[in-house]
């Protein structure tokens, strides 16, 4: 999908902000328009999308009057706050306009840069913002500003990671590097299977999120690993890998140039089917609600569907004596940490150990989770997918 802007350039819309503007009326601002708050309020407010162009900090300026044009929407501000039915509904149709007006307010952007004057950089912005085709990376592309500032945000975020003494960040949909009891566990798991592991080690970190797992097995393996493959659905999780690979590389923590950050796609997609590999990591998602944005994907699996999709084909993907650590959390009970070692069993795998952690649940219901990873070799052939 692109829009052609007056100038005739094509520029492209990512596909996770299409639902938000597709058939809305366009304006472009720039130059004195930035200038003209209300005009351009006006136009977001009756459904249209607005394209801004020139200096930063107009273009911020008129930002920060519309959102609090938005916040007195939201405060009942300008229309009747009684407590009937018809005022509850309209609160809630007015959240919605609100948060969709967030995404009709863009600018646009080319490679990693958001054009403005002067440019506003953010390594990556084109996987940030949730596109994994890079031809059309070097086009112009359509960003909100909502998302950009969001992204700009997230990655100040720092995690400190005790076993690399340094620190990840990561974008706001992806899984946080927060636990230090899994990061610790997890490394002195991999250091007690080092002596078994074979020299010219290869490695796939399944689900690889902000990389945490995979710089964890490069630190632990040092010159016994040939390589790690790398690999996510969410294109902002494999950003968010490369963001922490380049800043790695400024700290010399760990020897960077044996990861290698594959295209992406739904578990196994991305991978080349003649790839053999030593060690499989793979962190699934850990909770039977349904999936319902990209903030929750990272731990949700629905009646198992991911868990069967992986389990029934990564022995395609492994070696010989091939090993993998599958990660879980008893956080939705134990009948389903019972499911999950019955599926183990259903695809020929066999436990070969078992090691758990206690960590503070987020939830209310429950004060602590068990975390478990699992270190499996292939027994038999496969059950066949589902």
């Amino acid at each position: 999908m692109y829009y052609t802007a007056n100038s005739n350039r094509n520029i492209y819309i990512p596909e996770k902000f299409r639902m938000y503007i597709q058939d809305r009326p366009f304006k472009e601002f720039t130059g004195q328009m930035l200038a003209q708050h209300d005009k351009a309020y006006r136009h977001l407010y009756k459904g249209g999308v607005i394209l801004v162009y020139g200096n930063w900090e107009k273009i911020k300026q008129l930002y920060e009057y519309i959102v609090r044009k938005q916040r007195d929407i939201l405060r009942g501000k300008n229309r009747d706050t009684s407590r009937d039915k018809k005022s509850r509904k309209n609160k809630q149709v007015d959240s919605v306009q609100v948060n969709h007006m967030r995404y009709r307010f863009a600018l646009c952007a080319q490679r990693d840069t958001l054009l403005a004057d002067p440019p506003q950089h953010i390594p990556y912005l084109f996987n940030f913002a949730g596109e994994n085709n890079d031809k059309n990376k070097e086009e112009c592309y359509y960003i909100p500003l909502y998302e950009f500032l969001k992204i700009k945000d997230s990655l100040k975020k720092q995690y400190n990671i005790h076993a690399l003494q340094t620190s990840l960040t990561s974008h706001y949909t992806v899984l946080p590097p927060a636990s230090q009891k899994i990061y610790t566990l997890f490394q002195t798991t991999l250091e007690s299977l080092l002596p078994s592991m074979p020299c010219d080690l290869t490695v796939l970190d399944m689900g690889c999120g902000s990389g945490i797992l995979a710089f964890i097995a490069v630190y632990v393996f040092g010159h016994q690993l040939k390589r790690i493959d790398v690999t996510d659905i969410l294109p902002e999780a494999l950003a968010s890998c490369n963001y922490n690979i380049d800043n790695l590389n400024t700290k010399n923590v760990i020897d960077t140039k044996k990861i290698t950050v594959l295209h992406g796609g739904d578990l196994f997609t991305g991978i080349d089917p003649g790839s053999n590999y030593d060690c499989i990591l793979f962190n699934p998602p850990w909770t039977i609600q349904r999936k319902w944005s990209k903030e929750n994907k990272a731990t949700a699996d629905y009646e198992f569907v991911i868990l069967n999709a992986f389990l029934s084909n990564a022995g395609n993907f492994l070696g010989t004596h091939g090993t993998i650590l599958l990660f879980y959390s008893d956080h939705s009970g134990q009948k389903v940490m019972d499911t999950v070692e019955e599926l183990i069993k259903k695809y020929g795998y066999t436990i070969q150990n078992r090691v758990k952690e206690k960590i503070r649940a987020k939830g209310k219901v429950k004060k602590w989770d068990k975390c478990f990873i699992y270190q499996l070799t292939l027994s038999e052939i496969p059950a066949a997918a589902p």
